[in-house]
């Protein structure tokens, strides 16, 4: 499966191709790629339709390069190092220089060797542990001391589709607060917050609302009940 174009990946922060393994493609034909989500479709009793996602799995086949570009020896080194980088304990984000700005999340399950004259390769198996690829983390600052209308541009790349990102507060004075997507018209707005608050939205995954200045305070009762969403693609916010 060739589900990068780049040979050059990054795993649990592990930039790969600087210890000189590179991802290759072994199969004849057109080798296939996952795109988007894996799911299927069901119906009840009633005629009703639903869909279910399935966390999609892939494999990478990886391969030894020297400094003139030609396949190497896979010494008992450089097998004991891909399986301490690869085999992680916790899931850990998977990037391909063809595009960072798509994560996969998920665990290397099995490393097997085609040792082939001793210049082979290797076949590692990955599950992603959600159905979809994520848009890596950015984090986006924006202070307005004059309390006047701010615009900003975020670019989201998820596969999931709208997605709602975490969103953190600090009012200047007492306010109301509104941050709405234009692009897309979703919003949260939150009523009568007092000046010097720290307010955290929590978005996919959690969808919550705290005031970490005042624990006990009830935010998402002065809020509009709702949550700002980005979609794929450029957002006005």
């Amino acid at each position: 499966m060739a589900q990068f174009k780049s040979i050059r990946f990054i795993y649990n922060n592990v930039r790969f191709f600087e210890h000189g393994f590179y991802v290759c493609t072994v199969e004849e034909g057109n080798p296939t790629a996952i795109i988007g989500t894996q799911r299927s479709v069901g119906n009840t009793d009633g005629g009703f339709y639903y869909t279910e996602l399935t966390n999609p799995s892939f494999t990478l086949q990886i391969v030894k390069l020297n400094e003139k570009g030609n396949v190497a020896p896979l010494t008992n080194y450089d097998m004991k190092f891909l399986r301490h980088n690869l085999l992680t304990s916790e899931p850990a984000p998977l990037i391909s220089e063809d595009n960072t700005g798509l994560v996969y999340y998920g665990y290397f399950t099995n490393i097997t060797l085609n040792n082939n004259k001793k210049q082979g390769y290797l076949q590692a198996d990955f599950e992603m542990v959600v159905p979809y690829a994520h848009t890596s983390v950015r984090h986006y600052s924006v202070r307005n001391p004059n309390f006047s209308d701010k615009q900003i541009e975020i670019l989201c790349e998820d596969e999931i589709g709208n997605y709602i990102p975490d969103i953190v507060i600090e009012t200047l004075q007492n306010s109301d607060v509104v941050i709405e997507n234009l692009t897309n018209g979703t919003s949260v707005i939150l009523s009568g917050i007092p000046q010097g608050h720290k307010l955290h939205i929590y978005g996919e995954g959690l969808l919550q609302m705290i005031d970490e200045t005042e624990p006990t305070r009830n935010l998402f009762g002065v809020s509009n009940k709702k949550f700002m969403e980005l979609q794929y693609g450029r957002n006005v916010i």
